[in-house]
């Protein structure tokens, strides 16, 4: 204050908050207060999210105690009974680390901070079901996890560490089913799209299931709301949100099956797409816009490249449902990576 005499208010502030931070909890006398962590976690959150372009250039210093309190919040038997956690808000921080600068993905990586996520997913991921809510604390975890894997996908060394993660994918795969939690299957369709640039994670997705977990959010779009010219916003609109989903599904099997050239072509993608969605499809996937694909699966059309009606659709999304099921019993994925699949109403017609 004494060298800027208009920031003594804005000073007085900071102090306060400060001291707020630094003062003693009555419920919390054996330690740190939850609470105050918890802020002090949401408020890098905020500075991150408002001036990510101030803090670009530089690395996060705080890995090693944010990937202490991970841990540690993982490690705790009342994770889940406890009110005051800190465990999302410190997945969420994490996150924005990442987003924010390439330079963090690194530290982090080298901090072995992915390895502590993992665990952390590893622990929430079993308490995901359909009773969960989106606000819950286990769904918010589980996303912002996911994320952070998705955005460290772009370099090769966590691609690699994350290739001995088995446990990952087939967990992002079994999340993506839960279509009331869209947020959270966002994360997950996004993340396989990051993935598909490495051709092992792409063969680990697909022994894990991911196209029959995939497909089935193409049929949750609807063509009128992007036509109508409605301004609607996907954090109120859950037609809006399916239609983003939907969206992220297309270019997650265009990446997949290699179909953009900055992915490997996998033959095995190909020919399912090619089998379920027909040909005339599989050589619309070349197109960077999804949303005719999408309105011609959603649509019923009779042309000389593609008949497609809702009993066509309902065959399809038996289909599916059955490789789903299967998959859940057997825990074996039908389809090998070298197989061929063939579903014959469907061949028939087109």
């Amino acid at each position: 204050p004494d060298k800027n005499p208009d920031g003594r208010e804005i000073f007085e502030a900071v102090n306060k908050a400060y001291e707020f931070l630094c003062s003693k909890n009555k419920e919390f006398q054996s330690g740190p207060s939850p609470i105050h962590i918890n802020l002090i976690l949401r408020t890098q959150s905020i500075l991150f999210k408002r001036y990510g372009d101030v803090l670009q250039p530089y690395k996060y210093a705080g890995y090693p105690m944010l990937i202490k309190t991970i841990v540690a919040e993982t490690n705790d038997h009342h994770l889940f009974g406890n009110e005051h956690t800190v465990l999302p808000s410190a997945c969420e921080l994490c996150f924005f680390t990442i987003a924010n600068s390439a330079l963090n993905a690194e530290e982090l990586r080298r901090d072995n901070g992915l390895e502590a996520l993992a665990a952390a997913l590893a622990r929430c991921v079993v308490n995901v079901g359909m009773l969960t809510k989106p606000e819950d604390m286990e769904t918010r975890v589980c996303t912002f996890i996911v994320r952070c894997f998705s955005e460290s996908a772009a370099f090769e060394s966590a691609r690699e560490k994350i290739q001995e993660m088995a446990p990952i994918i087939s967990d992002i795969c079994r999340l993506m089913q839960y279509k009331h939690l869209p947020d959270l299957v966002d994360a997950c369709i996004d993340a396989a799209s990051n993935f598909a640039q490495d051709y092992w994670l792409q063969t680990q997705l697909l022994q894990a299931g991911v196209l029959w977990s995939v497909l089935p959010h193409i049929f949750n779009y609807d063509y009128t709301l992007e036509e109508g010219g409605v301004e609607v916003s996907e954090a109120t609109n859950t037609q809006a949100m399916s239609n983003r989903v939907a969206k992220q599904a297309i270019y997650a099997l265009a990446r997949l099956g290699g179909y953009m050239g900055d992915t490997p072509e996998n033959p095995a993608v190909r020919q399912v797409v090619h089998s379920l969605l027909t040909p005339y499809i599989a050589t619309l996937m070349l197109e960077p816009d999804p949303k005719l694909i999408l309105k011609l699966l959603n649509s019923n059309v009779q042309t000389p490249y593609f008949l497609w009606d809702g009993s066509t659709r309902s065959e399809l999304m038996k289909y599916l449902e059955d490789q789903v099921e299967s998959r859940v019993r057997s825990g074996v994925n039908r389809i090998r990576v070298t197989g061929q699949i063939s579903c014959s109403p469907l061949i028939r017609r087109n």
